[in-house]
């Protein structure tokens, strides 16, 4: 079940960046190579080797702290420039690192969009308590600017940008997708919520086992235990 659901993931954001509005280029026309390079100013294909990683690429400072990303670029660069999967880790919204991506099903999924031909970006965003909401959600907005404003030196298709995440991660993705119009100019082609909560509003939606999802979510946004609605005090 793992597996296919690794390969729907990897599957959708194939269709969604890689054929809508774009064809691989071994289907374009004789010489659209030669005009594609006089067009842009782009590091080439042959300038980032298959498979390599750029650890630690900072792409903004919020009072005083320094947020990084890292890129892993495609095993299989089928297209130029290239589409890119913005990875936002899980966490509780209170830990976990962009060096997440390699493990678990994750790893398995980065593994999977390398070798369909998509750079990924993982990205660093604060933690609560420390930072509150929205600081992540902005965060995230802040790499995926960084990326469509660099996107001539990294190698990538700013018109083809997704986001994915997972656990925390999956819900900062959709909440970046769902709020975009308002995110300073930053556009999405696809969202993947893996797993991700979507309402944090309801009592019949916390079922046994996952009461620590209340705990998590009110550590983000600053409540008091003395703040919470009558049925969330007892947890």
């Amino acid at each position: 079940m793992k597996s296919h659901c690794i390969t729907r993931i990897a599957l959708g954001l194939t269709v969604t960046l890689g054929t809508i509005g774009c064809q691989p280029l071994l289907l374009q026309r004789p010489g659209a190579l030669t005009s594609a390079a006089s067009a842009f100013t782009l590091t080439s294909a042959a300038a980032t080797p298959a498979g390599a990683v750029r650890h630690d690429v900072p792409f903004t400072t919020v009072g005083g702290q320094v947020l990084k990303l890292d890129l892993y670029y495609p095993t299989t660069p089928t297209y130029q420039p290239l589409p890119v999967v913005v990875f936002i880790h899980g966490g509780s919204w209170q830990a976990g690192d962009k060096g997440d991506i390699q493990f678990g099903s994750d790893g398995l999924i980065l593994k999977e969009l390398q070798a369909r031909g998509f750079l990924i970006a993982s990205v660093n965003y604060r933690l609560a308590p420390g930072a509150l909401f929205p600081a992540p959600i902005n965060d995230v907005r802040s790499a995926i600017t960084y990326l469509q404003r660099e996107a001539g030196t990294i190698n990538l298709d700013p018109q083809r940008v997704a986001a994915w995440g997972s656990s925390a991660g999956g819900h900062l993705a959709a909440m970046v997708g769902l709020t975009a119009s308002q995110g300073g100019g930053v556009t999405l082609k696809a969202v993947v919520d893996n797993f991700g909560p979507t309402d944090l509003t309801q009592e019949s939606l916390y079922w046994q086992g996952e009461m620590a999802m209340v705990r998590d979510w009110t550590a983000l946004i600053g409540m008091s235990k003395k703040a919470l609605p009558a049925w969330l005090k007892r947890y």
